[in-house]
């Protein structure tokens, strides 16, 4: 399901039935006042009164239309939707890496990633100096299906430094 669909499912699910509502009023630039109720719960206008139904008592108990209510109502949809999209990409990040590491244990990851320790002579490719003891992908488009040049030999300090990129910023700063 797209973004676009998503949202307008959250709004669905959060869709507001009117069930609370007070009397209110909003003023034109023209100091013409309208009155309504208004949902207490999504600050939509619900139920406009007519004008010839307005009465002096009307008049009195509106209240001032409240746009914060409204404004409230579509930050907490807008929050919802911002909550089940991390709820899905935290999902999907968990499958991934589910099927990534049985993935490692296969026999044809295996086989390559003995290839590539072989190819680079169990020379770490990021220091040139340690022993390569771990194979890295320098892209994951092809993960399952890489090519040998999708991975390169590196050793686990090297590694390490591949996936923590603040504790590389902190190291360039401490070398200043």
């Amino acid at each position: 399901m797209d973004a676009v669909n998503q949202y307008h499912q959250v709004v669905e699910d959060l869709q507001c039935n009117h069930s609370v509502t007070e009397l209110c009023f909003k003023t034109s630039i023209s100091n013409v006042r309208t009155y309504f109720r208004q949902c207490m719960a999504c600050g939509e206008p619900a139920k406009r009164i007519q004008k010839r139904f307005v009465t002096t008592q009307i008049e009195m108990e509106a209240k001032p239309f409240d746009k914060g209510l409204q404004q409230r109502y579509w930050q907490s949809i807008h929050a919802e939707y911002q909550r089940r999209r991390e709820q899905q990409v935290t999902h999907n990040r968990e499958d991934w890496f589910e099927w990534y590491n049985q993935y490692l244990n296969t026999p044809q990851w295996r086989e390559k990633r003995e290839r590539v320790l072989e190819r680079d002579s169990y020379l770490c490719q990021g220091c040139r100096v340690n022993q390569a003891t771990q194979v890295h992908h320098l892209t994951y488009e092809r993960i399952g299906n890489e090519m040998l040049f999708d991975l390169i030999a590196v050793c686990n300090d090297c590694h390490k430094r591949v996936h923590d990129p603040e504790k590389i910023r902190v190291i360039i700063l401490a070398r200043r």
